[in-house]
């Protein structure tokens, strides 16, 4: 087996259904204890409008919609969670640590910037262009329901960003404790925990 095939694997195990829903949980708790999880409620609302005036052709486009929508979630949750690794090792490394890492971090930037993670971008494009078709013919009652359905994956994205940094960058800190923990000053050590926690406010 090639060195690539065995990391096309690796990453396969770690990045799965399974992972992007644990991030999605935990974006959920954190806005449950910040008492913002309004778009959720209204998520759930729109769904069961729809089911009732819905016909079946519909109901097949919104589900093939929200599919984009995880699909372009779970390519984000991959890059999130490499972008926090990468950031965290590039704190430990460093001798000037930045203040607020998620803002300027690349998971941050793949929500807004094309050119930072295509895979994500291009299923979220796909999935506006979906959207687009399913508002067309609708009454304005609907496209309000529908762009709250919507509207949730868009906090979902965002949650998602979030979270996969702070696993990314706590895999990091728990490595570099691992593997050199005498080589990390105390100081820097300090840094690095004091970033986890503020990440920890997301």
């Amino acid at each position: 087996m090639s060195i690539e095939t065995t990391l096309n694997s690796i990453a396969e195990t770690i990045f799965t259904d399974d992972l992007l829903e644990t991030l999605l949980v935990e974006d959920r708790r954190n806005m449950l204890a910040r008492d913002s999880i309004i778009h959720e409620g209204r998520y759930y609302e729109g769904k069961n409008h729809f089911k009732l005036v819905f016909n079946e052709s519909q109901k097949a486009d919104l589900a093939a919609l929200e599919g984009l929508r995880r699909s372009s979630l779970q390519a984000l949750s991959r890059f999130s969670v490499l972008s926090g690794l990468y950031t965290g090792f590039q704190q430990a490394l460093t001798d000037t640590p930045s203040q607020d890492l998620f803002y300027h971090s690349a998971a941050h930037d793949a929500l807004d910037k094309p050119q930072v993670c295509p895979a994500y971008f291009d299923k979220w494009l796909q999935a506006e262009a979906a959207f687009q078709r399913i508002r067309e013919p609708l009454s304005e009652e609907e496209r309000a329901a529908l762009v709250n359905v919507d509207t949730a994956w868009e906090d979902r994205a965002y949650g998602v960003a979030v979270q996969g940094f702070r696993l990314g960058f706590h895999a990091a800190v728990r490595i570099l404790e691992t593997l050199c923990p005498k080589e990390l000053s105390s100081l820097r050590l300090a840094a690095l925990h004091g970033a986890e926690d503020d990440l920890a406010q997301f």
